[in-house]
């Protein structure tokens, strides 16, 4: 496919802007220099800036089998319900945070190989329902042995 020239009818296609510019000077009865450097937008416009950027030393790393790196991130297991990492953590839930992030009032530390575990929303509303049944369970079966009870002095039972 060809490209349309986009303008008059029948117009030529348009010259690049070097040729206009030379052409224009002619005409004036200048000369433009033989290269003129392009612009440059500043740096932070959205254009990327070419220049070569200098190269900073890069240290060599020590290795890891000579110096042991202290943990920086420890197992934690939730005392009572709290928040880290944009989450929820229930009670019970183990997860791991940050050393500086530690906080006794909330977290036990726990050995590094304990599993993971999370508590969901759903997790938790069944357990509390569970706990209400249970105590209303309870609750009839200590009524129901207090109603068993038969001494013979009941008045309406005329047999």
């Amino acid at each position: 496919m060809t490209k349309k020239a986009v303008g008059r009818p029948g117009a030529a296609p348009a010259k690049p802007v070097s040729d206009r510019r030379a052409a224009a000077a002619a005409r004036r009865g200048q000369e433009l220099p033989a290269a003129t450097p392009a612009k440059r937008p500043a740096a932070g416009l959205g254009q990327a800036d070419t220049a070569p950027r200098p190269t900073r030393p890069v240290a060599a790393k020590a290795s890891t089998a000579t110096a042991p790196a202290k943990a920086t991130r420890i197992k934690v297991q939730a005392k009572k319900m709290g928040y880290y990492g944009h989450e929820r953590r229930r009670v019970g839930d183990v997860f791991v945070v940050d050393r500086a992030q530690f906080n006794p009032s909330w977290m036990a530390p726990v050995d590094a190989g304990t599993k993971l575990q999370r508590t969901t929303g759903r997790e938790e509303l069944r357990k509390k329902h569970d706990e209400i049944l249970q105590m209303k369970n309870a609750d009839r079966v200590a009524t129901a042995e207090h109603e068993v009870e038969d001494t013979g002095d009941n008045p309406l039972d005329a047999d």
